[in-house]
């Protein structure tokens, strides 16, 4: 214990639903941070927060008081210091686990969780391409510094945004995030029945919900294949059916494709889309036929997702521009927490 002396420490946590990753990281003046432990731990959702990280203090490296750093990524709206989600029956008091630690307020980082995945966005340019895989060549040179389009497509749907801001003296790089359920879904589609989708999703959803997640995410999916196959499946079973339902996975890249092109002009992502979730991590079925589009059998589902990116004719010069990657790493929400407190770390270090 005696180089935690001299050595300060982070603590993050991705708290999802059901269960949080805790990470805990040594931060050398030298040679950054260092990795020194992860933990896993289940069962959260019934828990407060400070209970959640006392359980897990026993399988960390330093005690959480020795923590100067400490960094949440959560679901749900952070209400004060309070992440307020439906998944979460008991919601989670950042500000109560902060007083039973000592940890300072400026020294507390509380993020959502497309925030947190966005974050990652920010690591050096090698480590990000190292984890991630290209779907999508563009003819144009990929900006390292241009900005950048972050799709998470899970239980839900989550955008982020990694922009340049060149209006100051210095160059300074902001994160922002919007939730797919605020996002329309387009008036027009590639897909032939796109009109008779829009009415089965508002007999199935309730009026007023064509909304972008409505497709976009793993219930998305499921509705999907109900609406073409007449199936019973939800956003689990789904992943049973699909390797025979080849449709399905087409409209959910259409649809992925035109979410692509909406989100790449407003931004002007000239630093490339990158596509992150449970969906797009864990689904073969969906993911597979966009990694090996150059297999003949695979095509079909690459194809929809570039047809969906060109399908409006505006703009098509810029979208011919835009690279599409795949991120590889499980560990992105972890390392977007830690790269946010590092940020804040150089803002109380500089007095900012």
């Amino acid at each position: 214990m005696g180089r935690a002396k001299c050595v300060e420490v982070a603590t993050v946590v991705d708290l999802g639903g059901t269960k949080a990753a805790v990470a805990q990281y040594e931060l050398h003046p030298d040679n950054g941070p260092q990795k020194c432990v992860a933990a896993k731990c289940v069962g959260v959702a019934d828990q407060p927060l400070v209970e959640i990280l006392r359980g897990v203090s026993l399988k960390l490296t330093h005690p959480l008081e020795d923590s100067r750093w400490f960094g949440i990524a959560a679901a749900g709206v952070l209400q004060g210091d309070t992440y307020v989600h439906e998944r979460f029956p008991v919601p989670k008091d950042v500000g109560e686990a902060q007083r039973a630690f000592g940890w300072s307020p400026e020294c507390v980082v509380k993020l959502n969780d497309t925030e947190a995945q966005t974050y990652w966005l920010i690591q050096p340019w090698e480590q990000i391409r190292r984890k991630s895989r290209p779907l999508v060549r563009a003819n144009g040179h990929l900006k390292q510094s241009g900005n950048k389009v972050f799709i998470a497509v899970g239980t839900g749907l989550g955008i982020g945004f990694e922009m340049v801001d060149d209006s100051g003296p210095v160059s300074n790089v902001v994160i922002g995030r919007s939730e797919g359920g605020h996002l329309d879904l387009p008036d027009r589609s590639p897909f032939e029945r796109h009109e008779e989708l829009m009415r089965f999703i508002e007999a199935q959803n309730g009026s007023g919900t064509n909304r972008l997640e409505s497709l976009l995410s793993g219930d998305g999916i499921a509705l999907i294949d109900r609406f073409l196959y007449g199936s019973n499946v939800d956003s689990v079973s789904v992943r049973s059916v699909l390797a025979d339902h080849p449709a399905s996975v087409r409209v959910f890249n259409l649809y992925l494709g035109q979410a692509i092109r909406s989100l790449t002009v407003t931004v002007m992502a000239t630093g490339g889309v990158w596509l992150w979730g449970g969906v797009l991590q864990r689904d073969p079925y969906i993911i597979e036929p966009l990694d090996q589009h150059l297999r003949a059998s695979n095509q079909a589902a690459h194809k929809a997702l570039v047809e969906g990116m060109l399908f409006h004719p505006s703009r098509r010069e810029v979208l011919e521009q835009i690279n599409v990657f795949r991120v590889l790493d499980k560990q992105a929400a972890v390392k977007g927490i830690l790269a946010a407190v590092l940020r804040r770390k150089q803002q109380v270090d500089r007095g900012v």
